[in-house]
């Protein structure tokens, strides 16, 4: 189940549950979730009809047909402060994330976060099948020494693309146990010129924007670094 708090109301909480069969169930709660009971969650909890919540499917998009298979993450829908007005927005980003991954399979970068397709049910896409990461770059920098951050060029491959990230930051970047990088989260990568659907992560951008741009990849990966030379415990690069 995931917990979401609702901005400007600290005594509220919003809470989901996706069943084994991905029906959607979500509520507001009057109360903090900490305090209410099972029963209190289920009366609260109200279904949210699956085509407000996934995007139909097409012939361009990859299926994976058996997910348990595969180690991996399945990304779903966002529903953190739901609202059925923003049932619309949901299908945006999901399928559009879905697209940006199917171009970047046809042109894979190893630092770039393995798509292996979409979850699809009832002619619905469910969710993005991801190859699991170890842990964000965030999370490593307070867990320890970074003995090693690789060089590589997967800013450059997107760009070359004609595609920006638009929404760099240490939460995006996973490390493996060898501090290996891998790019994650393209819910706002488009092509050059493009409008955006959400906005960037507040203090690694230089300007607030609507449009795709690969001056806000070069911006976000000059403060990453910033921040990893000022904690002191990073001898690599990123970009």
């Amino acid at each position: 189940m995931e917990s979401a708090g609702l901005i400007g109301e600290p005594l509220k909480d919003a809470f989901s549950f996706i069943d084994p069969d991905d029906n959607v169930y979500y509520g507001h709660a009057p109360i903090k979730r900490t305090l209410l009971s099972i029963e209190d969650v289920n009366n609260y909890l109200e279904r949210i009809p699956g085509q407000a919540i996934y995007p139909e499917t097409s012939s361009r998009i990859t299926v994976v047909f058996n997910p348990a298979a595969i180690d991996g993450y399945i990304k779903r829908p966002k529903l953190t402060n739901f609202k059925a007005e923003d049932a619309g927005l949901l299908h945006q980003l999901l399928l559009k994330e879905a697209d940006a991954f199917e171009l970047l399979r046809q042109h894979p970068h190893p630092n770039l976060v393995r798509y292996h397709g979409c979850l699809v049910k009832r002619g619905r896409i469910m969710g993005l099948v991801l190859h699991r990461c170890s842990t964000t770059l965030e999370k490593r920098m307070k867990e320890g020494d970074i003995t090693h951050f690789n060089k590589e060029s997967w800013a450059k491959h997107l760009h070359t693309l004609g595609l920006a990230h638009n929404d760099l930051n240490p939460a995006n970047i996973m490390l493996d146990e060898h501090d290996n990088a891998t790019v994650i989260d393209l819910g706002s990568c488009k092509r050059f010129g493009e409008q955006l659907l959400t906005a960037s992560t507040d203090g690694w951008v230089d300007e607030y924007f609507s449009t795709s741009e690969q001056r806000h990849d070069e911006a976000a990966l000059k403060k990453i670094q910033a921040w990893l030379e000022s904690d002191g415990r990073s001898r690599g690069s990123i970009a």
